[in-house]
């Protein structure tokens, strides 16, 4: 749902995260997945503000976000990237801070959310990337799948990491990544 408008729903996480990256939020919010996600394209993230992105499945059963970009991104390889715009190019990195991915629906206790690359995503695009000014950062309770590509390396399910010639030179701190199943 919507920054601040419950009443709101988006069809990819390319438009809600877009409106957040536009917008900014006045307020803590939960982006609620309320069915599964063909994404075909890779997204990024970004929070300067001190309130709470929270990603989490809508209600106790399952739900799968799958990334089937085949090519690689402009800057950053990732398919979910926090700490950057959706364009996903080197200069519009940005602070991204308290936002929080949690495959447990509210007062369950499974994992539900599963966050994966399909088989012709680019394999450099591993799931998760946090990237440069990024804080208060939790995953948690997640299934995350990267699947082998046929294009690019498969390399990783979460992937911290700082680029020195772009934005603010600094690693990813305050990241909790607990209770995940990564393969």
């Amino acid at each position: 749902n919507d920054p601040g408008n419950s009443s709101v729903f988006y069809t990819s996480l390319t438009d809600a995260f877009e409106a957040i990256n536009t917008n900014g939020i006045a307020g803590d919010i939960t982006l609620y997945i309320n069915g599964d996600i063909n994404q075909s394209t890779n997204v990024g993230l970004i929070n300067s503000s001190n309130y709470t992105i929270s990603i989490r499945p809508d209600s106790d059963v399952d739900r799968t976000i799958t990334f089937s970009q085949a090519t690689d991104n402009a800057g950053p390889p990732g398919a979910l990237c926090i700490g950057i715009k959706n364009s996903i190019a080197w200069a519009d990195l940005a602070q991204a801070k308290n936002i929080v991915i949690d495959g447990f629906a509210e007062g369950g206790n499974t994992r539900r959310l599963k966050i994966a690359t399909s088989a012709t995503h680019h394999g450099g695009n591993g799931p998760i990337l946090l990237i440069n000014d990024c804080s208060k950062i939790q995953i948690k309770n997640t299934i995350i799948y990267h699947e082998g590509a046929s294009s690019g390396s498969s390399n990783y399910g979460v992937y911290l990491r700082c680029n020195t010639a772009y934005g603010t030179n600094k690693m990813p701190s305050d990241v909790l990544i607990e209770n995940n199943h990564i393969t």
